[in-house]
């Protein structure tokens, strides 16, 4: 899979910059937010902080809560880091600019609710919650997407009725959208 994504978090003190970092294959919600929940569980051991600390440290190839230290460059049960992307800064964005960083999906920890916020490129919103067991599909762990209002920035127009569309025609079905299979069965 070659879904490219952020994972980030905001500062409580300036909730209008989102603090991220780069995962260049497997960004997909259905891989993502179960691998964050392993990694939240087994490697931050059930500590959001740690984790956040964990993600920040790298930007990624891929995370995979399967990897073990080889004595190469991989991080054990977190994942395998970029080649030379130790000592680069984390990436800092408004979340209103997120459309602006080519990627599928943005992810935002919340250490104080033990959640992340998954951001789609088609303007939905779903809060995933991290604590649930780690066998919970996640269409459980993550309530229905709410769309996302397309003056923050958010890309949503290639969803839209065509321009050439009758008025008042329905938009497409929601099920031909990405973040449909993350929606609750």
């Amino acid at each position: 899979m070659s879904h490219r994504c952020y994972i980030g978090v905001t500062d409580p003190h300036l909730p209008h910059l989102v603090r991220a970092r780069f995962v260049l294959r497997d960004g997909h919600p259905a891989a993502i937010v179960p691998t964050l929940a392993r990694i939240w569980a087994d490697h931050a051991g059930r500590d959001t902080g740690a984790l956040v600390a964990a993600i920040l440290r790298h930007d990624w190839a891929y995370l995979d809560t399967t990897v073990r230290d080889d004595g190469r460059r991989t991080v054990p049960a977190v994942g395998v880091p970029l080649h030379g992307t130790s000592s680069e800064p984390v990436t800092v964005f408004a979340p209103r600019h997120a459309a602006d960083l080519d990627v599928g999906w943005v992810y935002v920890i919340d250490p104080a609710t033990d959640t992340v916020t998954v951001h789609g490129d088609d303007g939905g919103i779903t809060r995933c919650r991290l604590d649930l067991g780690r066998d919970t599909p996640v269409a459980h762990r993550c309530p229905p997407a709410r769309p996302r209002c397309r003056a923050r920035g958010w890309r949503a127009a290639r969803y839209d009725r065509p321009r050439h569309a009758a008025p008042g025609a329905p938009p497409p079905s929601r099920a031909t959208r990405p973040t449909a299979g993350i929606r609750p069965l």
